[in-house]
């Protein structure tokens, strides 16, 4: 029995889109099968072309494909998600005979960009001209490679990370990134980061990006449309921008409440997994002339890998329409024609895209879907020609759309066959006088008829092989970097040896719920090796499993396979300090963070050569490994295992905070403060409780003065976290200007600042209603983001009536005073000196240089018209610490 359902399977695999639903009125016919697709594309001149993996490319020629390949690109990889993946047109093609293609090169771990050049109805395999040659890739996976030339005719390039996740952020990598460049290859003068980068990376021009696999630009407006393969969490279609972060590694989706990079920007759209996996296609309807009901026009179509479904979605709102078509075997690509058709690619693959899916299947498919609301009958899909043993079932079907009702009618070699009415058409037992038989179908409806194209079956006599897979065995499993050997062999119906039997392998690396295949199909021995990568995928819900089909000579075949898992261990990263940020594959955590991963995998560490804290600076010596570089690779090991950075202090400055002055203005930072005192640090959170009973809690201002001392020498970058307005002065630069009513909104500003010195620092903050918080922060290229801590910030101390006096070696009198005092200080040993004197809220009064010699020094100062209060009278004698005395004016 289960011999014979697989038969059955196996006999009907290649019937498409058996349960594709369309809106009312949109019909679809596959016209192109046994392809091993990856893209589609249109000429300028309105020709399609369908990319295979393996290096041809194929013309459509009145929806029918050519019998011979456009052009096949020498020296392709295949391996894994390797091959050939992006191809377009010069955009006055073919006056200037010019194609331009992504793929990776054979035994060089790296994609390629090239131009070939057209001759008539071929292109010249040989005219290869290299345009662009990518960073060496860790891993055999996210090798994206779309290529779109714009309405400002330049060349616009998706790029993967190829499994390296970290360099999508980087701007020494031309990984994970769209690029642009001009027809040549040479890079455009207005790129968004030339001027910040050198050679090739200066063609960069958006970054953070995972696996951008899809592509579109909007022939309209001219946005450029990507479809970015998330990870565990989330699918992405963005706007692509000059110069904008799409955040991949360190966010995924849209932010939460992750740290962001620079230039940052959400996703124009993005939806969970379950059962989504992948966006594999992005279209803009936007065609010359339009076919679809008018409210298609400008819609974003969108297709996902694992549920089999086309969705739209407003780029306007960003929000989803619904669901347009679902039943699609394994989609791989989307395109709009010049004369508004809507086509796609399906990789489909044996056993419903479960066996070679990505790498060679041959059962891709291709489909064209019409707006056609006329009601007459249309078929849509039939099976393809049949291949069985005597004895075995075989069914043929076909599914048509058009005004109910429908009627079948199963035609075998050109006669009618009575009772023949249905869908499907099944032989339970197929003979021998079946061999060679054709069957069509014709449907009807009041309206007329349609006839489907001829599928014909091959009998055989004999009994299936059985496929046997000695090596490896059920339960076995496999550690990052092992060799999994296989061996097995092909037996008749009867467990005994069948000779002259075809063996074929493949191997497939499952990931939750989808496929990267990662040993191509390979045909003749008995028995192979395959070594498990050390980097690559870092999910633990992977396995491999082993594949093994026999083909008898005959041509029947049998399949068998094997599953080998993991072994798994838990890391834990730990950390001197309580609270550190580190990365793990490019994505941030912190200290503490605990993951499981496959033993023997490599895994990127990284953390900053500092780490800023409220108390202090600490300077990262290094991990527990005795590596003492910030970024390390990390070999799990058996077992449960704990990495530790370690972190030493350095000298602490002698700040006291910063001079807050509290105002009930609901506007500006104007008039007589309502209370001053010394903040340690800038980071409140009141919410809708009151600052103080003097202030309240709505409708105030605050500016905080002083000076912010640099620890390291570099571009820092002052932060702000407020709600609602903020203006930020450092080294008196206006860095923040964002004076409004705002929700808690964090703004950025940069500075030059040098080591050991001190510079003007000024926060003014406006509250206006609701909740209230504030909060300023700092961090570089050297230290992730921290609130600035007491020590680095200073002020001058705040004069109170009932300030004790504070030293012995100075003497103010007579105090209370009116109209001269004498300040009497007593030195160490001779000198310069200043004398300062500051009023209650801070405000310098008085300022003088003086010579000190050692012993009493007296010094006159007049105040007859200094207004009645208290004030401050500090001695600051050079290289040695100031003195200070409390004065009393009446």
């Amino acid at each position: 029995m289960l011999l014979r359902l697989l038969v059955l399977i196996l006999a009907c695999v290649a019937f498409t889109s058996a349960s594709a639903q369309l809106p009312t009125g949109f019909v679809q016919r596959q016209i192109g099968r046994n392809l091993n697709p990856t893209t589609l594309t249109f000429s300028p001149d309105g020709r399609l072309f369908v990319v295979e993996k393996d290096g041809r490319i194929r013309e459509v020629i009145a929806d029918a494909l050519a019998p011979d390949p456009y052009i096949t690109i020498p020296n392709v990889d295949i391996t894994n998600e390797r091959g050939l993946s992006g191809l377009c047109f010069h955009p006055d093609f073919p006056r200037t005979p010019f194609i331009y293609v992504y793929y990776t090169v054979k035994d060089q771990d790296r994609n390629r960009l090239s131009r070939f050049r057209a001759n008539g109805a071929v292109a010249d395999p040989k005219s290869e001209t290299i345009l662009l040659e990518f960073d060496k890739l860790a891993g055999t996976i996210h090798n994206a490679g779309v290529l779109r030339f714009g309405p400002d005719r330049k060349l616009y390039v998706a790029t993967g990370e190829g499994s390296n996740a970290p360099m999508a952020q980087s701007m020494s990598s031309l990984l994970g990134k769209v690029l642009r460049l001009n027809d040549d290859g040479s890079i455009p003068a207005d790129n968004p980061f030339v001027g910040q980068t050198t050679g090739s990376y200066r063609a960069i021009y958006a970054l953070g990006l995972r696996n951008p696999f899809s592509m579109d630009i909007d022939p309209v407006s001219g946005r450029i449309i990507v479809g970015d393969v998330g990870g565990d969490a989330f699918e992405e279609i963005n706007d692509i921008r000059a110069g904008r972060n799409y955040g991949w590694p360190l966010v995924e989706g849209r932010r939460t409440n992750q740290e962001a990079p620079a230039n940052y920007s959400d996703p124009l759209y993005a939806y969970g997994h379950d059962p989504a996996c992948a966006v594999t296609g992005v279209t803009v309807y936007n065609p010359p002339t339009i076919r679809f009901p008018a409210e298609y026009r400008s819609r974003i179509f969108f297709a996902d890998y694992c549920a089999g479904s086309i969705q739209t979605f407003d780029p306007e709102t960003g929000r989803l329409i619904g669901t347009f078509t679902t039943g699609i075997d394994r989609p791989i690509a989307l395109a709009t024609s010049p004369d508004g058709y809507l086509y796609y690619l399906a990789r489909a693959g044996i056993g419903g895209g479960t066996q070679q899916d990505n790498t060679a299947t041959g059962n891709g498919t291709l489909h064209k879907i019409s707006f056609f609301d006329s009601g007459l009958p249309y078929i849509t899909r039939q099976s393809a020609n049949a291949f069985v043993a005597v004895g075995e079932a075989v069914t043929f079907e076909v599914g048509a759309v058009g005004q109910k009702p429908l009627a079948y009618q199963w035609y075998r070699n050109g006669k009618l066959l009575p009772g023949a009415t249905q869908e499907k058409y099944t032989i339970s037992s197929a003979a021998l006088a079946d061999d060679g038989a054709t069957f069509h179908c014709i449907v009807t409806n009041g309206l007329g008829t349609d006839t489907s194209e001829q599928m014909s079956v091959r009998v055989v006599q004999g009994q299936r092989p059985v496929a046997q897979i000695r090596t490896p065995t059920t339960n076995s499993t496999y550690k990052a970097g092992d060799v999994i050997a296989f061996a097995g062999s092909a037996l008749t119906a009867s467990q005994q040896p069948l000779a002259n039997a075809k063996l074929t392998w493949w191997i497939n690396f499952h990931h939750e719920d989808h496929i990267h295949p990662a040993l191509d199909p390979v045909t003749g021995p008995s028995n192979g090796i395959y070594r498990v990568p050390r980097v690559g995928e870092t999910s633990t819900d992977v396995w491999y499993r082993i594949h093994l089909r026999v083909t008898d000579v005959s041509g029947l075949t049998s399949e068998t396979s094997v599953d080998v898992k993991p072994e798994l261990a838990t890391v834990t990263i730990a950390s001197s300090l309580s609270a550190v940020p580190f990365y793990l594959d490019g994505s941030p955590h912190e200290s503490g963070y605990a993951f499981e991963a496959v033993v023997g995998t490599l895994r990127s560490l990284d953390t900053r050569p500092y780490r800023a804290t409220p108390t202090g600076f600490f300077r990262f010596t290094g991990w527990s490994t005795g590596q003492s570089a910030t970024a390390i690779s990390y070999e799990v090991p058996d077992g449960n295992s704990r990495i530790t950075m370690n972190y030493q202090a350095l000298a602490v400055p002698g700040g006291n905070g910063l001079r807050g002055e509290y105002f009930r203005n609901s506007t500006d930072v104007t008039g007589t403060p309502a209370f001053v005192r010394i903040d340690d640090k800038v980071d409140f959170d009141w919410g809708d409780n009151p600052v103080s009973p003097t202030v309240g809690n709505n409708n105030f201002t605050v500016r905080w003065m002083g000076k912010v001392l640099a620890p390291l020498t570099g571009t820092y970058t002052f932060h702000t976290e407020t709600d609602d307005g903020v203006r930020l002065w450092v080294n008196n630069k206006l860095l923040i200007d964002k004076w409004d009513v705002q929700p808690n909104t964090e703004w950025t500003g940069q500075i030059e600042l040098m080591a050991g010195q001190q510079y003007d620092i000024r926060m003014d903050y406006l509250e206006n209603e609701g909740v209230a918080n504030a909060r300023l922060m700092w961090s570089s290229a050297q230290f992730d983001k921290a609130v600035i801590g007491k020590p680095f910030l200073f002020s001058a101390p705040i004069v109170t009536a009932s300030q004790p006096e504070t030293d012995g070696a100075l003497t103010v009198f007579p105090s209370p005073a009116r109209e001269q005092v004498t300040v009497r200080y007593v030195a160490l040993k001779s000198g310069t000196a200043q004398i300062d004197v500051v009023d209650l809220l801070g405000r310098r009064t008085y300022t003088r240089p003086v010579r000190v010699v050692s012993g009493p020094n007296d010094y006159l100062i007049p105040v007859g018209d200094w207004p009645a209060g208290v004030y401050q009278i500090a001695v600051h004698p050079a290289g040695q610490p100031a003195t200070y005395r409390r004065l009393l004016i009446r």
